[in-house]
């Protein structure tokens, strides 16, 4: 239990920590139009809409365990692909990439719990990890901002990088 309340926190952060700081990361740092930057954080929540819709359409088809190895990948790649920002439309296309990865981690991930702890704790084990969510949500990107205000605005996709890179160590374990 205490495992899938970590890994909420963290997947909850690493939804939530691109789409209050990409926009500050685009205008800031990396000299993008405001215009263009919020349209850009607008497909981030896009391509993560069009992901639930799509894996929620074909899930009974896979086998949720590959589904979750896949999307984390897909994920971690997305990240990496904001961090390293080679020209504007490989950054833009990493955080689309970011949004539709993550799109069928959370329902996936609350579905399994009866397989990972058992039927009969499964509600408890859940309500412990949605609260470890709603932690993640709050807590990660504030600590991502004071990481920014401390070090550099550019340690915001770091941070989502480690952020992903420790969610697949964490749901491998």
């Amino acid at each position: 239990v205490w495992m899938g309340i970590i890994m909420f926190f963290l997947y909850a952060g690493l939804e939530a920590t691109p789409g209050q700081w990409v926009f500050t990361l685009f205008t800031q740092s990396r000299g993008i139009a405001e215009v263009s930057a919020s349209q850009w954080v607008g497909y981030y929540w896009g391509s993560f809409t069009i992901g639930r819709i799509f894996f929620g359409a074909i899930i009974t088809r896979l086998n949720t365990l590959i589904l979750l190895r896949a999307c984390m990948g897909a994920t971690l790649l997305g990240a990496v692909l904001l961090l390293w920002n080679p020209v504007q439309w490989v950054g833009f296309f990493g955080l689309v990439l970011l949004g539709f990865a993550q799109a069928p981690l959370f329902p996936v991930l609350v579905s399994n719990t009866p397989r990972r702890v058992g039927a009969s704790s499964a509600a408890d084990a859940i309500g412990f990890q949605i609260a470890g969510a709603g932690v993640g949500i709050a807590a990660l990107p504030a600590f991502a901002g004071v990481l920014a205000n401390n070090i550099n605005i550019e340690i915001i996709p770091v941070f989502i990088v480690v952020c992903a890179v420790l969610m697949i160590i964490l749901h491998e374990i």
